[in-house]
């Protein structure tokens, strides 16, 4: 990849320099009853350019890339630490060293850029996708007009990598490359492109291991349409009205943009309700799958990569449309195909949510944020796949999301649970909670102080955890930043299930800063094909309970025809 090249990459590098600096005149629309205000979080593109300028001027980066052949796969906004500093990293991977280059700008006022090399195997990109259906066409060029005549297609399968590819103890960086034959004239196979030596790897039973090939398919067509890249920090102010008071204020982040190891989905921030704070920060950091007897998998899956779904209204920024009808995801129309990537934003009578799809190989991602009139928020989470032979085993997801509460204050907050016979008992440590349907379990936290409150209540399709993989439905932890934002693991850890034990150290959750996990688990069956969505639909809902009146505006009483 030549320098030039690099610079066009980082020249449209934007991001915020404060979390709370508009960039641009919010945009406000009328939506069913509703006012809604949109504002840019980020710094100006000629900002973001001497930036990219002074990067390439680095020696540390010219001298480790010089003419190599390499790509930039992604890149990921670091959130600010106590110092209010913020660093954007971006990832490259080197395929003539086979080493991935971490380029982390840190201080730009000062030009430090810190520059570190390592053996780490990165999530593929789009654009390392489509370089590698280069590298297969390269070694087997008799197949060029068979794709072009329609005999073959190529689609992004499970894993993403192969590590199985090792040259003197060192993984040769391979790629795997679904070959779908639509003719009898060729045959059907996961393929692996080593990046490194540019040959193509046949493996014995078709695919790779943890993967798999057969005759028998099941899921939704695959559309094979284009999908984003981790890519700098699209945020949004939203600011939600109601004849004419503010309900909920926060900031919104698409997926490609989200923060944590592999994404998070829609991140939602400093979200505030009637002028009160909620959360500091909500997303999905941790996405998981098994299969029944390891037939598959398991996968750890991420949540950057934004798919096409049906979204019909108005741009109201980058990745964000504001929708007059309901938009449509793949279980709405039974289909992969769309028009739109981001999050859509949609209201009815009495709730706003925020709609979003991404994919990871041949599943596909439903996440939907809803908020309501009376304070109830609800997250959901939905899972589907596209055609494939590893689907058609039962199998098993596991979606957790890490709640950061700040219920009125960053401080004064207290976890208590609830279990049928017994009532309500505070938790004071660190602790990992099973949801017993049994004893209707549910957990509130609430400002010890104002007793202001929200309360967590399981949802009906939410499961509880195995023993196995998916391990734990409830974690209560004291707040330690960042540092535990996620679990780190990757897809080329050895075990894929989640390690959030590792930070339960027996801190104290009595009267401080919570965070609060909580995890779904379902059980997937694709051999029906399209299912009512309800039965694919998981999540708790967030009650809020001893709110005070509307802050810093005139209280306004609303009715909610969902309570």
């Amino acid at each position: 990849m030549p320098i030039k090249n690099l610079l066009l990459f980082l020249c449209l590098i934007t991001i915020k320099a404060n979390a709370q600096e508009l960039t641009g005149q919010p945009k406000e629309f009328n939506l069913n009853g509703f006012q809604l205000e949109l504002s840019p979080i980020a710094q100006d593109k000629d900002y973001w350019a001497t930036i990219a300028e002074k990067a390439l001027q680095n020696d540390g980066l010219k001298q480790r890339l010089g003419n190599d052949d390499y790509l930039v796969l992604g890149e990921e906004l670091i959130p600010s630490d106590n110092t209010g500093k913020e660093a954007l990293t971006l990832t490259i991977y080197n395929y003539t060293k086979n080493k991935c280059l971490q380029v982390q700008i840190t201080d730009i006022a000062r030009n430090i850029f810190n520059i570190s090399e390592t053996n780490t195997q990165p999530d593929p990109s789009q654009e390392e996708y489509e370089k590698s259906i280069r590298i297969f066409f390269e070694a087997n060029p008799q197949l060029v007009e068979a794709y072009h005549q329609q005999k073959i297609s190529f689609y992004k399968p499970m894993p993403p990598l192969d590590f199985s590819q090792v040259n003197n103890g060192t993984i040769q960086r391979t790629v795997t490359l679904g070959i779908e034959s639509l003719t009898d004239e060729t045959t059907s196979e996961i393929a692996g492109i080593n990046m490194i030596t540019k040959k193509v790897v046949h493996y014995k039973n078709g695919a790779p291991p943890y993967s798999k090939i057969a005759a028998e398919q099941c899921g939704i067509p695959n559309a094979r349409q284009k999908t984003t890249k981790r890519l700098k920090g699209d945020t949004y102010q939203l600011i939600i009205k109601k004849q004419g008071a503010v309900l909920w204020n926060m900031l919104v982040t698409r997926p490609r943009s989200s923060s944590g190891t592999n994404a998070s989905g829609v991140e939602i921030q400093n979200v505030a309700y009637k002028g009160q704070s909620v959360l500091k920060q909500a997303h999905v950091p941790v996405l998981n799958v098994s299969y029944d007897s390891n037939k598959c998998g398991p996968y750890r899956d991420w949540l950057y990569e934004e798919s096409y779904f049906m979204a019909q209204g108005t741009t109201a920024g980058e990745g964000f449309m504001i929708c007059d009808t309901k938009p449509n995801t793949l279980f709405d129309i039974e289909s992969d195909t769309g028009n739109f990537r981001g999050v859509a934003i949609y209201a009815t009578d009495s709730t706003v949510s925020l709609t979003s799809e991404t994919e990871a190989g041949w599943y596909r991602y439903i996440m939907v944020w809803q908020f309501s009139i009376d304070g109830t928020i609800a997250p959901i989470f939905e899972f589907a796949a596209v055609k494939n032979a590893c689907v058609c085993n039962i199998h098993h997801h596991h979606v957790y999301w890490r709640f950061d509460f700040d219920i009125d204050s960053a401080s004064n907050n207290q976890v208590a649970e609830y279990n049928k016979g017994v009532g309500w008992k505070n938790i004071n440590t660190e602790e990992r909670r099973i949801n017993d349907t049994g004893l209707e379990r549910k957990w509130r936290i609430y400002n010890t102080q104002s007793n202001a409150a929200y309360t967590l209540i399981p949802g009906a399709n939410d499961g509880i955890q195995d023993t196995a993989f998916g391990i734990g439905d409830v974690w209560v932890l004291h707040n330690n930043g960042r540092s535990e934002i996620d679990d780190g693991v990757k897809q080329y850890a050895r075990s894929k299930k989640e390690n959030i034990d590792k930070y339960l150290t027996n801190e104290s959750t009595a009267n401080t800063d919570i965070v609060l996990w909580y995890a779904a688990h379902f059980t997937h069956d694709v051999h029906g094909g399209v299912p009512e969505t309800a039965e694919h639909l998981v999540g708790p809902k967030l009650i809020c309970t001893n709110w005070p009146a509307l802050s810093k505006t005139a209280a306004i009483t609303f009715t909610s025809s969902n309570k």
